[in-house]
């Protein structure tokens, strides 16, 4: 295997596949591939989802989650990991330049980790402009208030009060 690429040592890298399907697929094409010993796969299941998270320098997702959305992203966002996604759905629409990077080939997808292992400032960069993102923009009181604008357009407008209805007769003593 060649240890040099386009100068980033590979033999310093290791890979953290984690999916919710069968991993030995996944083990056996690393074996074929010579590169066992750099691969790591597991299903995710175990409890420490968050750990495995945590271990990532760069968070890399190809197609959006089985409910359609961005979740798995906006967890790497949420922990600082600068992001690489295919520029597809929901993925596309989470994710620009700013906290990460999109691709929409093999090579480019390549391009874009080299780019990002070789460079532990931009890493960091985007890693904090994804965490300031996610702070900013999925916390309880925005969804709360997104909720209420929702549900306002959905409720006729209340009538107009008129002094009328409105008044009440004296209290009696």
């Amino acid at each position: 295997m060649k240890l040099l690429y386009k100068g980033l040592l590979l033999a310093l890298l290791h890979l953290l596949l984690v999916g919710s399907e069968s991993t030995a697929p996944y083990r056996q094409l690393a074996r074929s591939l010579g590169i066992a010993e750099w691969v790591t796969v597991t299903n995710g299941m175990n409890g420490h989802f968050q750990d495995l998270l945590c271990a990532m320098d760069v968070g890399v997702q190809i197609v959006p989650g089985s409910e359609g959305s961005a979740r798995g992203v906006l967890e790497l966002m949420a922990l600082g990991k600068p992001v690489v996604v295919r520029a597809v759905g929901s993925l596309a629409e989470t994710v620009d330049a700013g906290c990460g990077r999109l691709f929409s080939s093999e090579a480019a997808l390549a391009e874009e980790l080299i780019c990002l292992l070789s460079d532990k400032r931009l890493r960091e960069s985007l890693g904090r402009t994804a965490r300031e993102r996610i702070v900013a923009r999925h916390n309880v009181e925005g969804w709360i208030a997104a909720h209420e604008r929702f549900y306002r357009r959905l409720l006729p407008a209340p009538p107009a009060a008129s002094a009328e209805r409105t008044a009440r007769p004296p209290c009696e003593t």
